[in-house]
């Protein structure tokens, strides 16, 4: 992999002749892009072939997420998920250009981006962040992200492979008061680690 310290822009943003199109590829962010992205960034720091921190991933992750939002003509911020967004400004730019053409049944009609989640996000922090894995030979493994900006997490009933097992990280130990580190509840069984767990399911 290799990482650029001063990222350069690469493209051009919104061509004149099409600057009212909203699904353009040259320039805006997409989601499900940038999910792709962020998923090969921890592939590669899970399989120990790059030079990424966990830092690296949690900021990037946690800036994604922090896009999730719109505000409404009366100022409230509300969570929210569309089809593309402006990289600099944060608006939804598939949305604006819909909205300003009165919403265009032909181009899918009233607010067609508010459906546009990917599950792909959420395995993101249930596979990326948290560390949950599940191998195709039944191995599970919490192995989390450890940075300062992970400080607890919990995941209750996960179906697993005809179980359903509930996970808890705490750095302190103070927040869930299980014990420091990650402690897994599978069929009436503990199992506590501070660092990783890998059990045979």
């Amino acid at each position: 992999m290799v990482r650029l310290q001063q990222p350069e822009i690469i493209c051009v943003i919104n061509l004149p002749s099409e600057k009212n199109h909203e699904c353009l590829w040259n320039g805006p962010s997409w989601p499900f892009a940038t999910t792709q992205t962020i998923d090969a960034m921890i592939a590669s720091r899970q399989n120990k072939n790059s030079s990424l921190k966990a830092t690296d991933i949690s900021r990037e992750l946690l800036t994604y997420a922090n896009s999730f939002y719109r505000n409404k003509a009366d100022g409230t911020k509300v969570n929210w998920l569309d089809e593309n967004i402006d990289p600099d400004t944060g608006e939804w730019l598939s949305r604006k250009i819909l909205k300003d053409q009165n919403w265009p049944i032909g181009k899918g009609g009233y607010e067609r981006g508010k459906d546009y989640n990917h599950s792909a996000f959420s395995d993101l922090f249930i596979r990326g962040y948290c560390g949950i894995h599940l191998s195709d030979e039944g191995l599970l493994t919490i192995d989390p992200i450890k940075d300062t900006t992970l400080e607890y997490f919990s995941f209750e009933d996960l179906p697993m492979k005809g179980d359903f097992i509930s996970v808890w990280y705490d750095r302190s130990g103070e927040h869930f008061g299980k014990g420091v580190g990650i402690t897994v509840l599978i069929d009436g069984k503990h199992y506590q680690s501070k660092n990783k767990i890998e059990i045979s399911l």
